[in-house]
């Protein structure tokens, strides 16, 4: 490696470099840069870091395809930022770990803000900074995906967490391009788009049920109080003032979707912003739809699977209590 590398501690958090699933990148000062040393792909030899430019489908490969080898991911970087999408520079790559030195970009991901928005939506407040990040973030980042897409390439790994908003302009910068591939297939393209879509609504749901059960630990505790209320002096005072906590659960069973709708829009002014950046808009718009309509019928096929179970065990249920009686 050419030049002076100092290595330092500190919190890694909201840094532009492509992670691993599970490892800490390292921050580093490299030629007075500051950077990260991450695992950018697979290594372990001469040939090992390589494998092919294409990729199967999604629905070929499973839900997310292998990962690919470090001189790959190192091209699909390098041909993103010549397409004009900012992402964190490759400074050098170690064939033989996996592991490379990238640019630490200053910022934080795309999630952060959405999580900001909720919050602002749900207290109610009328500053109207998040959205406004927000917006211009789903207008940027539209536009970036245009350029990766009509240039032949799909990012493949488009999540919250994958997408940085750079601190001081909140330029988009795409980061974690592990499972990229070049195509020039429209369906590709739609995956692309669907999974980050897929992407957003998963979080919000994990968001609104991480809300929901803290609406539940709080109902429990309300419901403890009352008893050892009941149970004390003066009971019947106590029972005629507890009668508003089923009135309250459902404005906090209404908060619980806001995540979702926040989400949902955001996906929609991204597409706002991509069908005019795009030339290849039609073609997938068209896919998207069609993907999106897989990814609804499968969900219905799975519920209609579950519900033909359990009627199918209640009746055995049933026939085995007649048959003993």
């Amino acid at each position: 490696m050419a030049g002076t590398v100092e290595a330092q501690g500190g919190d890694t958090s909201g840094a532009g470099g492509a992670k691993a699933a599970n490892e800490e990148p390292q921050r580093i000062t490299f030629l007075g840069r500051p950077a990260l040393v991450v695992t950018l792909g697979t290594g372990g030899g001469a040939g090992a870091g390589a494998r092919s430019h294409k990729r199967p489908r999604h629905d070929e490969a499973g839900d997310e395809g292998a990962q690919g080898g470090i001189r790959q991911v190192a091209r699909s970087m390098l041909r993103a930022h010549k397409l004009g999408v900012l992402v964190p520079l490759v400074y050098h790559t170690d064939v033989e770990s996996g592991r490379a030195t990238v640019e630490d970009v200053a910022g934080r991901p795309l999630q952060a803000l959405l999580d900001d928005m909720v919050a602002e939506a749900e207290a109610g407040s009328s500053s109207g900074k998040a959205a406004a990040d927000l917006d211009a973030a789903a207008a940027a980042l539209g536009r970036a995906l245009a350029l990766l897409h009509d240039g032949g390439q799909v990012h493949g790994g488009l999540g919250g967490g994958s997408v940085l908003l750079r601190e001081g302009d909140g330029a988009v910068v795409l980061t974690d391009f592990r499972r990229s591939f070049n195509s020039i297939v429209a369906l590709d393209k739609a995956t692309d788009l669907a999974g980050l879509e897929a992407a957003l609504l998963a979080a919000a749901k994990a968001k609104a049920g991480a809300q929901q059960q803290q609406q539940q630990q709080g109902e429990q505790v309300g419901e403890q109080l009352q008893e050892a209320a009941a149970s004390a002096p003066g009971a019947a005072a106590s029972a005629e003032g507890g009668g508003g906590s089923g009135a309250a659960a459902a404005p906090a069973a209404a908060a619980t979707s806001k995540p979702a709708e926040i989400a949902s829009a955001f996906f929609e002014k991204l597409l706002n912003s991509y069908r005019p950046s795009s030339r290849m808009w039609s073609a997938v718009h068209n896919k998207l739809a069609e993907v999106r309509a897989r990814g609804t019928s499968q969900g219905g096929q799975g519920a209609s699977a579950g519900a033909a179970s359990a009627g199918t065990g209640s009746n055995k249920k049933a026939k085995t209590a007649a048959a003993k009686s």
